[in-house]
Formats: structure tokens, sequence, C-alpha cells
């Protein structure tokens, strides 16, 4: 099924895992955590400004390394079964558990006396809908602000799993016009679903084709630019920035970077609970001062205990989760 592109394609055992992608991750995660303290803390508002395009350098990281994966795999099409359930047992253990945080913390905020406002509505439907990433099907409101884009990795992983096969066919034509047709999506773009972002995934695809010898790097400039102008003109120059470099960084190899790596290891982990903790942590603070040097210190403080109860649920569920996902062969 992998033949030869216009380079020679590697065997699949013999490519490496990139410290790239994992370094990009903790830059990532924790940029869009400083553009959710930022906004929460009313403080350096203008630092954490761009933080939320770490959101299209998952997009493309997604891109890159989930082929990647299933080529180092070997994957077929008749493994898509295992490879949905690979994936959601490496990601939904820490899902539901940052659901139920969603849910219990604000419940346990208004225990907390000076609370203002009223306590939030009890609704199992959208609670259940969360499971399925059904939630913009049923008009119900995410618990969580990150959780959107988990809907659309989703949405991702079904589409790589069924195409998987076209994009490394051994035909030059069938996989550059594979690549085309994914980019069709966008004729329906919708900002809830998969067709809204695909050229940000689209550019880690093109990324993978050419690290594995199934572009030429002449193809694969010309495929890269097209998209980056795309997003550009669609998007605006940031997310297109953002996009750019992510695949450049990939394609580089960074050099060890240990604390970002460190990072790297938990941002799955770190994306997912740090909204609703840091919330109520600012909350709560500024309740009792809302001097600027105070607002300061509760972004030291939020950072310090967000980073950490990330790296304890990282531990307890998220790599538990990472050792089942594991074991399960195509």
């Amino acid at each position: 099924m992998i033949a030869n592109g216009e380079g020679s394609a590697s065997n699949s055992a013999s490519l490496p895992r990139l410290r790239s992608i994992q370094v990009l991750r903790g830059l990532a995660a924790f940029a869009v955590f400083w553009h959710h303290l930022t906004i929460e803390a009313e403080s350096l508002v203008w630092s954490g400004r761009y933080g939320k395009f770490g959101v299209e350098v998952f997009f493309v990281i997604s891109g890159f390394i989930i082929p990647y994966s299933l080529f180092r795999a070997s994957y077929t099409l008749r493994s898509i079964p295992k490879f949905l359930l690979k994936r959601l047992v490496r990601v939904d253990p820490p899902y539901i558990a940052s659901i139920v945080v969603a849910i219990l913390l604000p419940w346990v905020s208004t225990l907390i006396p000076g609370f203002r406002g009223t306590a939030p509505p009890l609704l199992p439907a959208q609670w259940l809908a969360h499971l399925a990433y059904l939630n913009v099907y049923f008009h119900y409101p995410w618990l969580n602000d990150v959780y959107w884009t988990l809907a659309i990795e989703f949405q991702f992983y079904l589409l790589i799993g069924l195409l998987f096969p076209v994009l490394v066919a051994r035909n030059n034509i069938v996989r550059v016009g594979s690549l085309c047709a994914v980019g069709l999506l966008y004729l329906y773009r919708s900002p809830v679903h998969l067709s809204g972002y695909i050229h940000y995934f689209m550019v880690g695809i093109a990324l993978f084709q050419y690290r594995v010898g199934l572009l030429s790097r002449t193809i694969w400039w010309l495929v890269t630019i097209s998209l980056l102008m795309w997003a550009a003109g669609s998007e605006g120059v940031a997310g297109a920035i953002a996009a750019s470099m992510s695949a450049a960084a990939i394609s580089s190899e960074l050099p060890p970077i240990p604390f970002l790596e460190w990072l790297g290891a938990l941002s799955y982990t770190l994306y997912l609970f740090h909204y609703p903790i840091l919330r109520r942590i600012v909350h709560l603070g500024l309740r009792l001062d809302n001097s600027d040097i105070w607002r300061l210190g509760l972004m030291v403080i939020a950072t310090a205990v967000t980073v950490a109860c990330s790296r304890a649920l990282y531990l307890m569920i998220e790599k538990p989760s990472q050792e089942m996902a594991a074991k399960i062969q195509y």
C-alpha cells in the first residue's frame, strides 16, 4: 500500500520520533493558557492576545503526527475500528475527568462565602452530549471553552482513518489529488466543523507526505505556500504565521529544550484543565483585592497551581491512558 514517492519513502519502522512535536505542544498549550489567563485577570492582555493561535498549531501538529503515526504502524483501512478505539482510549479518560471538574468547580464555588451570582444549572443532557462531541448539534454550550477544538480533532480522526490509504497511494496524481480533494471541504466551511479549519490540517498532512518521501520538495513547497496564502486570506495573517512556524519547526527539528519538552508531555492535560482551574483562582482572588499588583500576583499563583494540577492529573489519568492505548496494535 505504501510505495515510493518522488523521493524514496523510508521504512516505517526506521522513522524517528520527533522531539520538535513535544516542544511545539508545550508552547501551544501554554500560549492558550496564557491567553485565557490574561483575559480573566484583565492584566497584561497584550501579551496573550495571540495565544489563541496555539489552537492552529495543534491542528497542524495533528495533521502531521496522526498520519505519520499510521505510517509508522503500517496502517490499513481494515484497522480503522482499532484506530478509533486507540484514539478514544488515549484522549477520552482525561477529557471525561476534565468534564467532571468543569461541572464540579462552579458548583463548589457557590459554597464559598462571598459568592455572587447564581448556581450553574443542572443539565444532564448537556453533559452527556459532551461524551460524543455533539453539543453543537443539540445547541448546548460547551462546559469548557476549549472543548470545541476536541470535536474538530475527532472529526479529523474520522477523515484521516478513511482517507489515509489514498494519501499514501502509489500513484503521485492520486496522492496530490486526494490532498486537493480534502481541501474541497472548505466549500462547506463552518466554525464548528472540520471544514472551517481543514487548511491547517492540510499543512501538516503535506509535511507528512514530504517527510516520508511521498512528495518532492518542490511540490511540498508549492502546496504549503498555497495553503498558507489560503489561511492568510481566510483567517488572517496571524493564523498563517502560526501554521508556517509550526511547519518550519517540525521540518527543521528543534534542539532539545527540556522545560518545553516536559511541558509538552502534559500539554493535553494542561489544555483540558487550565481554564476551569485558573478561572476559579482568579475570580476568588479578585474578591479579596482588585489592585494591579494583586492581579499580577494572582497570575503567578494561577500559573503555578494550574501547572502543578496538570502534572498531577497527567500522572494519575493521562499517562495510564497513553499506556493502555499503546497496547492496542493494528
